[in-house]
């Protein structure tokens, strides 16, 4: 979530919360970072993520698949990338996009996408 686009978050979160109340929402993004402690009592969402979210990902999924609970807590579990834990994305393999047919999509010659590290302005 970027702070551009935390209100339709927000309200697609609520949706979603609304219409299946067992799925998981799981945010994280550059708006979590300087403001979770705005988000941790929120009932939309499941989990927060802080940090790089690729290595908290995997660990929130196997909690969820696993059936760990965290019971007491009111609002969002906070998973916390430690400061010196960087991962080294030269050292990760291309993304293998061959299986995807991009003419499923509505945009011309793909799909709309956006990636980066960290902020997009910068």
């Amino acid at each position: 979530m970027y702070y551009c686009n935390e209100a339709p978050t927000l309200w697609m979160m609520r949706e979603i919360r609304n219409l299946l109340p067992q799925v998981k929402i799981i945010v994280g993004g550059s708006n979590m970072h300087n403001n979770v402690m705005r988000f941790q009592e929120m009932k939309e969402m499941d989990y927060i993520i802080v940090g790089e979210g690729e290595g908290l990902l995997l660990e929130i999924l196997d909690e969820i698949e696993n059936g760990i609970t965290h019971e007491n807590i009111n609002g969002p579990i906070v998973k916390t990338q430690p400061e010196d834990q960087r991962i080294d994305i030269s050292s990760m393999p291309i993304p293998d996009y061959s299986s995807f047919d991009f003419n499923d999509y509505k945009y011309p010659n793909g799909v709309c996408s956006e990636l980066s590290r960290g902020c997009t302005a910068k």
